[in-house]
This record gives structure tokens, C-alpha cells and sequence, in this order.
């Protein structure tokens, strides 16, 4: 159903700025290893005979920050987030040469911690490294359990790392961009998302006119007295 343009720019003045839909926390974590994954192939091209045991040496060997945005967002999930003190605790490398009959090629990483599965049942990724590059696959917490036994590996502990360090200042986001923003969220909302700039434009426009109108009718009003 499509609204019309009447109901959309009303919901355009009235909706709050915080009508964007929360990310659920299993699309984070694959977009999050998706990410993850890049980093790990990218280093392993300059330190191909080293065993990686952590993300904080992946991040030093790439001359990367610290994952501010990355720990924020998963502390957004209170007790799920994953980690502790720092975002390197939230995933554990496991010992080399482990396979598994569920998936395919050497088990490489997965999630430290299990979080809550589309269905709310408790997951964990597990990423593997095969021929042709790297595959990751989600698991109930039981499947992983058998993972583990079935490979004769104890459960990895995450390496406790300390806080991470402040982050950086950012400059203020400029007016223009938190306008631009809003209006991709209202776009999504009302469903017209990649519409965004029309819609700025007609908001504008339409209020504009609306203003026209009103001074003009304040206008000819006092020139009848």
C-alpha cells in the first residue's frame, strides 16, 4: 500500500529522528565477521606462517584502530554483547588442523560467547578456512558443544585484554548530514528507502509553498484594513 503525499509529509513532521528500525544482534554479528574475515585473509598475505591467536594482533598487523564503533554497538546488547572489557575478547581462534564433518575446511574462529539466533535460540559462527577461501556458519550452542567434543578440543577462553583506550574526538556531524540522515530514516520507515532526496525535496518545497501561502494571506489581510 502506498501512502500519499499528504501522509508523508505529515509523518515527515511529526515522526521522531529515532524511528529507525534496531539492528537485530545476529545481523550485526554476520555483518561484523563478514568484516572480520576481510581483515583476517588480508593478513594472512604478509604473515601467511603465523598462527593468530586474537583479533588485537590481526588489528596491530594491519596498522588498524581500536573497533570503537564495532564495541559499541555490540555493548548496545547488554549481556550478549560478547565481551567484557574489549571487543579483541569477543571471538576465540581455535588450535590449527581442526575440522569438522559440519562444515567445510579447517575451523579457524568463532564467537566466544553464544547470542541470540533469529529464533531467540543461542547461537555461535563458527568461520573455516577451505581451498577456496574462507566459509562461516552458525550453529546452535548444543551443535557446538559437539563440535568440540567430536574434535577433542576444550572450549578456547577468550585472552583477557585490558579497556580499550579513549576514543578518538570526532569533528560534529554537519548539519546538512544529520538532515540527509533523517530523511533515509523516514524514507525507510514510510517505504520509500533509495527515494530519500525526493522526499527532502518535496518536504522543502511543499513547506515552502506553505509559507508563501501564509504570507500571502497575512499580507492581503492587512492590506483590506
Amino acid at each position: 500500500m502506498r501512502l500519499s503525499p499528504h501522509i508523508v509529509w505529515l509523518l515527515v513532521l511529526v515522526l521522531p529522528t529515532g524511528c529507525e528500525r534496531k539492528q537485530r544482534q545476529f545481523e550485526a554479528e554476520a555483518q561484523t565477521i563478514f568484516s572480520l574475515i576481510k581483515m583476517v585473509e588480508s593478513y594472512q598475505i604478509d604473515h601467511l606462517d603465523v598462527r593468530i591467536t586474537n583479533f588485537g594482533q590481526v588489528f596491530a598487523g594491519l596498522g588498524k584502530e581500536y573497533p570503537h564503533v564495532w564495541h559499541a554497538q555490540f555493548q548496545a546488547f547488554g549481556t550478549h554483547a560478547g565481551f567484557t572489557n574489549s571487543f579483541f575478547e569477543k571471538y576465540v581462534f581455535l588450535p590449527t588442523g581442526i575440522t569438522n564433518r559440519r562444515i567445510e575446511g579447517e575451523i579457524l574462529f568463532m564467537n566466544a560467547r553464544p547470542y541470540p539466533g533469529p529464533d531467540r535460540e543461542m547461537k555461535r559462527t563458527l568461520v573455516a578456512k577451505e581451498i577456496d577461501g574462507f566459509v562461516r556458519q552458525s550453529f546452535s550452542e548444543n551443535t557446538i558443544q559437539k563440535i568440540l567434543s567430536e574434535s577433542g578440543v576444550i572450549e578456547p577462553k577468550p585472552m583477557p585484554m585490558p579497556p580499550p583506550p579513549a576514543p578518538p574526538d570526532r569533528p560534529p556531524m554537519p548539519v546538512s548530514a544529520k538532515v540527509s540522515r533523517f530523511f533515509m530514516r523516514v524514507a525507510d520507515f514510510v517505504g520509500l528507502s533509495g527515494h530519500w532526496l525526493t522526499l527532502r525535496n518535496a518536504t522543502f518545497l511543499t513547506s515552502l509553498a506553505a509559507m508563501l501561502v501564509m504570507g500571502g494571506f497575512l499580507w492581503a489581510s492587512r492590506s483590506r484594513r
